[in-house]
């Protein structure tokens, strides 16, 4: 019998090569491109793990969440477990067209204040705020395109988390 999946939200039309019909066989070229994108971010969200503040924020291990299908960490601060800050890689949905990177800030009984925020500069980062939805940075993954993993990925990531994070963590 066929899989009845009931998610919260809409994944691309043509996520894959996935149609509405299930089981499906995915197209091999997007899976390969997908698992290659899922590695990159594996390996970016660890460096970007160990630039969170180990005084001030609990160690977590990187997952795949089943609600978003997202690879990410959640980070509960040591002093005050009302507040956390959330890093990952998500597929495409209503905050951007595209697999991006993200990172938000979690208050219990408040919102984050982004006042004063930190300019992402100009490869590709920004930030989303919306008041009745979900609000963060975003690095779309359009913005690696193009660049060698070695060096400029890594240098791309890396400073879009530098920047962020210690946002988030004052």
């Amino acid at each position: 019998p066929a899989l009845d999946f009931k998610l919260h939200y809409d994944l691309p039309e043509g996520f894959l090569g996935l149609t509405e019909n299930l089981p499906i066989s995915p197209d091999p070229v997007l899976a390969n491109e997908w698992t290659s994108t899922r590695i990159d971010a594996s390996d970016f969200l660890n460096d970007a793990s160990f630039l969170m503040n180990s005084d001030k924020i609990k160690a977590s291990l990187i997952a795949i969440w089943p609600h978003h299908f997202d690879t990410g960490d959640y980070f509960p601060f040591k002093a005050n477990k009302q507040r956390a800050i959330g890093i990952g890689w998500a597929v495409p949905d209503q905050v951007e067209d595209d697999f991006y990177f993200y990172i938000y800030g979690y208050c219990k009984d408040s919102k984050v204040d982004f006042t004063n925020r930190p300019s992402l500069g100009d490869d590709g980062a920004k930030w989303v705020l919306h008041p009745d939805g979900w609000e963060g940075a975003i690095l779309p993954y359009s913005a690696l395109k193009g660049k060698d993993y070695g060096t400029k990925k890594r240098m791309v990531v890396d400073t879009f988390y530098k920047t962020t994070i210690p946002f988030f963590e004052s």
